[in-house]
Parts: structure tokens; C-alpha cells; sequence
């Protein structure tokens, strides 16, 4: 049997070899999570000796880790705003751009009124579960064309808020293109829909094209997509409501004359972190 120490200095040395990024961070993630320990333990606790079950299992995530197969769908867990989400190959991996929108909308809203939220293409639920913790909602429905990824939206949700906060939750298994509109019936819609062009699709990372769904991430025929998006979106939010978008920089100056020619209007750009134009607020 091996120790910890060993264990790490041997994974850190196979990583290393196949080109994985930060191979000892990587090993500690993927050993931490085996053993059920922070980080900092793993050095307090390096001379304790691995179980064969649990050596097995660590180099069979290692063995994954080569193929490049990303560490949160591997340990199946991504932290987003201070909570963990349960993340398969089935949704998109939390970003940290994602962070960004959603702490400006819980920075923008009115904290008094409560509202009615749709969350287009929920995905693991990040977006939707933050602002249900984080604002007045009274209504929460998650929208995905994925029955898998509703699926893994209701564990997170299930897990992460509270029944004491009274939010009402549904569940919707469909494309937002073929959203039956009776009448207007939210107050904040949010999306963070694919808005990744076919000619950016080829330049992302071998990892990200492998492992994460497509259909989360590529856009074809953007301009027309977004049009009949947007149209859905206006129709469905009651007068003054808000509508949040996480964004493609190269898309935004479009997405802007699509709006404000449906009739959006109080148009506002955010920058991200890095400094580029990727947050829309619109009211109608």
C-alpha cells in the first residue's frame, strides 16, 4: 500500500507527462475528493496508507484525467457562488463569467418585490438556484430542451434550496422556440443560452469540444436564432420586467438592434472580468 505522499508524487509525475495543467493541484483535487478531505489535510495526513479500493479508484480518475476529460465532471461537482452543483457530461461546467450575471442581477433587482423568474437553458441550475437564494422569487421555472439536464436542475435544486423559502418550482422539458404563450407571466427572464459561433467552435480547447455538450455551446444562423428568441422572451415578460443574457462579444452589437427593434428597451451592456462586452439587461 502506499501513502498519500507517494500517491501524489506519482500521479503529480503521470499528469506531468501527459501535459495536464497544474498536475499537482489536478492530484490533490482528485485525491482530496476520494478521501473526503480538504486539500490542506492531505499534507497533515501524508503518511496514511490508501486502501486498495481507494488507490484503484484514484488512478482510474487519473487515467481520465489524461484523456482530458475536465476535473468537475471527473469528482462531479463544480463550485459555483459559494455552493457546490452537481455537474455530469449531460450540462455545461459553471463558469465564472456566469458568477458575473448573476451577482448583477441580485445587485440590480428590487429586493422588496417578489418575483417570477424563468431560467432559459438551466442547465446544472446555477443561475436559476443562486437568484432563488439570493432574491424574492416566489416562482422559479427552469427551461432546457435536455430531460437529462432538468434531470440533474431538480437534484441541485432539491439539495440546495430550502423548502422554508417558499418558492414555487416547475420544471420544463422544452425548446424555447416552441414556448406556448398564453400570456405574460414573468418579471425576470435569464439565459445563458450557446452563443458560441461554428467558426469559434473549432479553436476551443480539445477538452471542451470532447467532453462538454455541443448543444449547449454552438450557434448556428445567430441573427436568426436570436430573433425569434428575443420575440419568445418579450412576450413573455410583464411590463417592466427584466431580462438578463450572458453573451457572445461578437454577437452583442446585433443582439442590441434585435432588441430595441422588437421594442426592449433601458438597453444596458456589462463587462466581464476580462473586459469584454458579455452581459445584456433589457426591460420591456
Amino acid at each position: 500500500m502506499k501513502n498519500i505522499k507517494q500517491i501524489l508524487f506519482e500521479s503529480e509525475k503521470i499528469l506531468k507527462d501527459n501535459h495536464i495543467e497544474k498536475p499537482r493541484l489536478e492530484s490533490q483535487i482528485l485525491l482530496s475528493h476520494i478521501l473526503k478531505l480538504e486539500k490542506y489535510q492531505l499534507i497533515t495526513n501524508e503518511e496514511y496508507n490508501l486502501s486498495f479500493k481507494e488507490e484503484k479508484y484514484f488512478f482510474k480518475l487519473i487515467k481520465n484525467k489524461i484523456t482530458g476529460m475536465p476535473t468537475a465532471y471527473l469528482i462531479q461537482k463544480k463550485e459555483f457562488y459559494s455552493n457546490d452543483f452537481f455537474v455530469n457530461k449531460n450540462v455545461l461546467i459553471p463558469r465564472p463569467e456566469t458568477e458575473e450575471l448573476v451577482e448583477w442581477i441580485i445587485n440590480s433587482v428590487n429586493h422588496k418585490i417578489k418575483y417570477k423568474l424563468l431560467d432559459i437553458g438551466s442547465g446544472s441550475g446555477c443561475i436559476g438556484i443562486t437568484l432563488g437564494l439570493y432574491c424574492n422569487i416566489e416562482y422559479l421555472e427552469f427551461l432546457d430542451i435536455c430531460k437529462k439536464a432538468l434531470k440533474i436542475c431538480k437534484l441541485n435544486a432539491d439539495k440546495l434550496i430550502p423548502l422554508d423559502k417558499g418558492i414555487k418550482i416547475k420544471y420544463n422539458n422544452k425548446n424555447i422556440l416552441k414556448y406556448k404563450i398564453n400570456n405574460p407571466k414573468f418579471n425576470i427572464i435569464v439565459s445563458n443560452p450557446p452563443y458560441v459561433t461554428e467558426e469559434e467552435y473549432t479553436t476551443l480547447t480539445r477538452t471542451v469540444k470532447k467532453f462538454e455538450p455541443k448543444k449547449a455551446l454552438l450557434i448556428k444562423k445567430p441573427d436568426d436564432f436570436y430573433t425569434k428568441f428575443f420575440n419568445i422572451v418579450y412576450l413573455l415578460l410583464e411590463s417592466k420586467g427584466l431580462f438578463f443574457l450572458e453573451t457572445n462579444p461578437i454577437l452583442i452589437k446585433n443582439q442590441i438592434k434585435i432588441l430595441k427593434k422588437i421594442g426592449f428597451y433601458d438597453i444596458k451592456i456589462k463587462k466581464d472580468f476580462s473586459n469584454k462586452d458579455r452581459f445584456i439587461m433589457a426591460m420591456v
